[in-house]
């Protein structure tokens, strides 16, 4: 309750910054599935309240220019 309290004090009247936010946290939550550290996932708490979304963006800006290209062995079928 507390994290959706503050989660909506955040982003009252800014749905851009509602998207910022749950793109950051889609891109970690997947980078973090797929290199098995998702058990090093902060709390919801935490990662609201110490902005961690802006971090990710910073990620998301050096590592989305390099998907351009294609790994081999990396698409499931």
């Amino acid at each position: 309750k507390k994290c959706r309290d503050y989660y909506n004090k955040l982003v009252k009247g800014n749905p851009d910054l509602h998207n910022r936010i749950i793109t950051a946290l889609n891109f970690e939550l997947s980078d973090k599935a797929m290199t098995g550290k998702l058990g090093y996932m902060k709390t919801m708490w935490k990662w609201l309240t110490q902005h961690e979304w802006e971090t990710i963006e910073e990620q998301m800006k050096v590592e989305t220019p390099n998907q351009n290209y294609y790994n081999y062995g990396t698409d499931i079928y």
